[in-house]
């Protein structure tokens, strides 16, 4: 079996996962060199941090990154995903928050 594991989380999730590496399937808010605003599937948002010629692809997209702090996540690689459905409906089974 692989070791290597990459979760998918939501924002409410982030923290709990500080120093690893993660999937986040998101909605792209906003955008600028270097870094985005994403909206988490449980409608939280997320800074990402990104190199100043990287961009994010689609209104819908799964990052897979290194959890940074409770907010932030650093770029690794970025999955487009298909705009015409909504994230909550896409993802909500695979992501749950247990408190």
């Amino acid at each position: 079996m692989n070791d290597y594991q990459s979760p998918r989380v939501n924002a409410a999730r982030l923290p709990n996962f500080v120093g690893r590496t993660v999937r986040l399937p998101c909605k792209v808010l906003s955008q600028q060199p270097g870094s985005a605003v994403v909206e988490a599937c449980d409608g939280g948002q997320v800074d990402i941090r990104m190199k100043e010629n990287e961009q994010l692809v689609g209104t819908f997209v799964e990052i897979i990154g290194l959890v940074v702090d409770e907010s932030s996540v650093k770029f690794v690689f970025g999955l487009n995903l298909d705009s015409d459905k909504e994230l909550g409906k896409l993802y909500h089974p695979c992501v749950s928050v247990r408190l």
